[in-house]
């Protein structure tokens, strides 16, 4: 007889604040370090680099917890007592999983178009699979994103 989970797979509890940390490092990076320095700044390459590295590290690691959400049994989930809090509550943990994809796919439309694979890393590729609306304006969902998902955290 299986006894009923009463907690989360390890891996997922580590995976989500491993993500959450990195996410709000590279939040701050991008609108409080990146956004202030000038472009001849002597940190900027750095910042921007750290900045990077860490969307690149957080949308492999989403794609790693999404996997094993998927396929790892889980405990039931918590009952608010109100179906529409608990739909609410649902729709907000898969919306930030859209905004949080959102974000690493922006990052990597903008760095794309704007060549800094190149300046940052010392490489260029292509990109084929970035979706065309990042190709033209990637920075508007780069820059808008964060603000619905701190909306979204709340619910």
């Amino acid at each position: 007889m299986r006894k009923a989970m009463k907690r989360y797979h390890p891996l997922l509890v580590a995976l989500h604040w491993v993500i959450a940390l990195m996410i709000i490092v590279a939040l701050v990076m991008g609108s409080n370090v990146l956004a202030v320095l000038p472009n001849d700044h002597p940190d900027k390459m750095f910042s921007l680099r750290a900045h990077m590295s860490i969307g690149i590290i957080v949308g492999v690691l989403m794609i790693t917890r999404l996997v094993t959400r998927l396929r790892s049994a889980h405990p039931p989930k918590a009952d608010t007592g109100n179906g529409l809090l608990n739909f609410a509550g649902s729709a907000a943990h898969w919306v930030l999983y859209i905004l949080v994809f959102l974000m690493v796919a922006s990052g990597m439309g903008d760095v794309w178009r704007g060549g800094a694979l190149l300046f940052v890393y010392g490489f260029a590729m292509t990109a084929p699979f970035i979706v065309a609306a990042f190709r033209a304006h990637p920075e508007m969902c780069h820059v808008s994103a964060p603000s619905v998902c701190a909306q979204a955290i709340p619910a």
